[in-house]
């Protein structure tokens, strides 16, 4: 779905923007249900979880950007680990993005 492709291409590009590399984007699996008139309008909700790593100060603007972001999401986790080599991070969000059909 289009709203779909622009929540991982907004992600994406969000990394892309503050130098960081995304190292994992799963997106759990979506049911394609045909529209009908009784459905359009109502909101639906999509699973993600996105690893993304960089310094400390990238992944934080990420973070602030995407609060900040006209695109609804919500998130359910957020951990920070220490890469085992380097200085970097990795951040692992998981959440939902939600749209309207």
């Amino acid at each position: 779905t289009n709203s779909l492709r622009s929540d991982i291409r907004k992600l994406e590009e969000e990394a892309k923007k503050y130098e960081a590399s995304v190292s994992a984007l799963q997106i759990q699996p979506q049911v394609i249900e045909t529209k009908t008139e009784d459905k359009l309008g109502t909101v639906s909700e999509v699973s993600f979880i996105f690893n993304v790593e960089g310094d400390y100060q990238q992944l934080i603007s990420m973070l602030q950007d995407l609060k900040s972001s006209d695109r609804l999401i919500s998130i359910d986790n957020l951990s920070l680990s220490k890469v085992s080599e380097g200085g970097g991070l990795i951040m692992s969000l998981s959440g939902k993005a939600y749209y309207v059909k």
